[in-house]
C-alpha cells in the first residue's frame, strides 16, 4: 500500500516539473540590457571653434616672444642701463674737473683824461671797446667722505636693479604658463561641451521616434529639448571664455591680437621646459623678491648714512688761470706847435692762482637733522618689508608644495566621479529604453556626466598649473 503510494506520488511529481519545463520554453527571452544605437545628429553648433590667427608650438617659443615684447622687461633693463650711468655720475663726482672759459667785453662809455709831460699834453683814453680773456679752472677733491660713499650707493642700486630684472622674468615665465596652460583647458572643455550637445541631440532624436511609436510621451521630448538647450548654452559660455583665454595669451606675449596653443605642445614636457628656463633655488631667501627687499633694507641704510655723512667738511684744491689782452692807446697832444700824434698799445694781463678751500656745512636750519629722522623710518619700513616679503614667501612655497599634491588627489577624484558618472548614465539609459526609467532620471544623468567630464578636465590641468606654481614659486630666471 505504502509502496504504491509513493511511486504514485513520484509520477505526480515528474508530471509537474515536465509542466514547468514546457512552459519555461513557451516564454520570451529576458531583455537585455543592451540599448538601441543612437541616431546620428547634426548641428551647427558641433563644429569645433574657429582657429586664432596665431598659434604656438612650443614653451620656447612662447617664452622667447614674450621676452622680446614684455613691457616690464623693457622698463627693467632700462632701470639697469640707469643704474650704471647712475654708478658712473657717482665716479665722475670723485674726479678732478677742468672748466674753461672765455669772455669777450664791449664797453659802450669812455672817459678821457688829460695830463702834462713836460711841455706836452697826454691824453690818456680807457681800454677800447672790446677786450678779450679766458680761463682754466681746476678742482681736484681731497676730501669728500659723501662722494666716496655714493659710489657703493650706485653699486648697490646697480644689483637691486639686477635682482628686479630675474623677478620680472619669473614673474613673466609665471603669466607665460597660466596663460597656455588656460587656453589648452578652456580647448578641452570647448571640446567637452560639444561631446555633451551631441549627447544632448542623440537622447532628442531617440525619444523622438519613441514618442512616435507611443513609448515615450510628450514631458518626456520636453525635458530632452531642455537638456539640449542647456548644453547649447555651456557651448555659448565656452566659446567666450576660450576667446578670452585666447586673447590674454596674446597679451602676455605682447600682441593684442589673439593666440591659441598647437596640439604638438604636450602638457608631460611642459613643466620638464619650465625647469629648464627657471633654475630651482636653495632656499626662500635666494628669491629674487625677497632679496629685492634686503637690497632695499641696504639701500635704505646708505641713504642714512649718506645723510650723517653731509655733518661732514670736505676739502678741495682748486686752481685757476686766466689771461685778458686789453688793447690800450694813448694820444700825444703838444702845445707851442708841437702836432698831436696817437700811440696804440696792447696789455695782456695773466693771473694763475692755487688755493686749498675747506668746506663746513654748520647750521642749515635743522634740515639734515630731519632728513636723518626721515631716513630712520626708511630704514624701518624696509625693514618692515623684508619680513613681510619673507613670510609670505615661506607660505607661497609651503601652499604650493602642498598645492600639487592636492591636485594629484582631487584629479584621483575626479576620475573615480566621472567612472561613477558614465556607469550612471548607461543605467539610466538602459533603464530608459526598457521602459522602468523616466526622462528626468536619464536627463540628471546625462548632466552629472558632463559635469564629471569638466571637472575631471579642470583637475588634469590643475596638476599641471601646481607643478609649474611650484616650481616657479622657489626659482630664479636668468633666460
Amino acid at each position: 500500500m505504502y509502496r504504491s503510494l509513493s511511486l504514485a506520488l513520484s509520477l505526480a511529481l515528474l508530471s509537474l516539473l515536465w509542466s514547468f519545463a514546457a512552459l519555461a520554453q513557451t516564454l520570451p527571452n529576458p531583455p537585455t540590457s543592451t540599448s538601441p544605437p543612437l541616431p546620428a545628429v547634426s548641428d551647427p553648433m558641433l563644429e569645433p571653434p574657429t582657429q586664432p590667427p596665431h598659434m604656438i608650438a612650443s614653451w620656447r617659443e612662447a617664452l622667447a616672444m614674450a621676452k622680446a615684447r614684455s613691457v616690464d622687461l623693457q622698463l627693467s633693463l632700462a632701470d639697469i642701463e640707469r643704474a650704471e650711468q647712475q654708478t658712473r655720475q657717482a665716479f665722475a663726482a670723485l674726479m678732478p674737473t677742468l672748466t674753461g672759459n672765455a669772455n669777450a667785453t664791449k664797453q659802450l662809455i669812455r672817459t678821457v683824461n688829460n695830463s702834462f709831460t713836460g711841455d706836452r699834453e697826454v691824453q690818456f683814453l680807457p681800454p677800447r671797446a672790446n677786450t678779450y680773456g679766458a680761463g682754466l679752472s681746476l678742482n681736484i677733491p681731497l676730501i669728500a667722505p659723501r662722494s666716496w660713499y655714493a659710489q657703493g650707493t650706485a653699486e648697490q642700486s646697480k644689483r637691486m636693479a639686477q635682482m628686479n630684472l630675474r623677478e620680472q622674468r619669473r614673474l613673466l615665465a609665471a603669466s607665460v604658463a597660466n596663460a597656455i596652460v588656460a587656453v589648452i583647458t578652456n580647448e578641452r572643455l570647448a571640446e567637452l561641451n560639444r561631446v555633451g550637445l551631441r549627447g544632448s541631440l542623440e537622447r532628442l532624436a531617440l525619444t523622438k521616434r519613441r514618442a512616435e511609436l507611443g513609448v515615450a510621451n510628450a514631458l518626456d521630448v520636453l525635458r530632452m529639448e531642455q537638456d539640449v538647450n542647456a548644453a547649447r548654452a555651456a557651448i555659448i559660455t565656452g566659446d567666450e571664455n576660450l576667446r578670452q583665454a585666447r586673447e590674454s595669451l596674446g597679451l602676455v606675449l605682447g600682441d593684442p591680437e589673439a593666440y591659441g596653443v598647437s596640439h604638438s605642445l604636450r602638457l608631460d614636457t611642459f613643466a620638464r621646459e619650465s625647469e629648464q628656463a627657471c633654475a630651482r633655488v636653495n632656499a626662500v631667501e635666494e628669491r629674487p623678491d625677497v632679496a629685492i627687499a634686503r637690497e632695499r633694507v641696504e639701500q635704505a641704510r646708505r641713504s642714512h648714512r649718506d645723510v650723517e655723512l653731509q655733518f661732514y667738511p670736505t676739502v678741495d684744491l682748486r686752481s685757476s688761470y686766466s689771461a685778458t689782452l686789453q688793447p690800450f692807446f694813448t694820444i700825444f697832444g703838444g702845445r707851442d706847435g708841437i702836432p698831436q700824434r696817437t700811440v696804440d698799445t696792447t696789455v695782456t694781463f695773466h693771473s694763475w692762482t692755487i688755493a686749498g678751500v675747506l668746506s663746513w656745512n654748520l647750521y642749515d636750519g635743522g634740515l639734515r637733522y630731519a632728513q636723518l629722522r626721515d631716513t630712520q623710518i626708511q630704514v624701518s619700513q624696509a625693514e618692515s618689508r623684508l619680513e613681510q616679503a619673507r613670510r609670505n614667501a615661506l607660505i607661497e612655497v609651503k601652499r604650493t608644495l602642498r598645492g600639487v599634491e592636492v591636485a594629484e588627489q582631487a584629479r584621483k577624484v575626479a576620475e573615480q566621479a566621472r567612472a561613477l558618472a558614465q556607469e550612471t548614465e548607461r543605467l539610466a539609459r538602459v533603464s530608459f529604453d526598457l521602459g522602468r526609467g523616466t526622462s528626468l532620471e536619464l536627463v540628471d544623468a546625462a548632466r552629472q556626466l558632463r559635469q564629471a567630464e569638466v571637472q575631471l578636465a579642470l583637475r588634469e590641468f590643475e596638476v599641471v598649473q601646481a607643478k609649474i606654481r611650484a616650481l616657479l614659486a622657489l626659482s630664479s630666471c636668468d633666460y
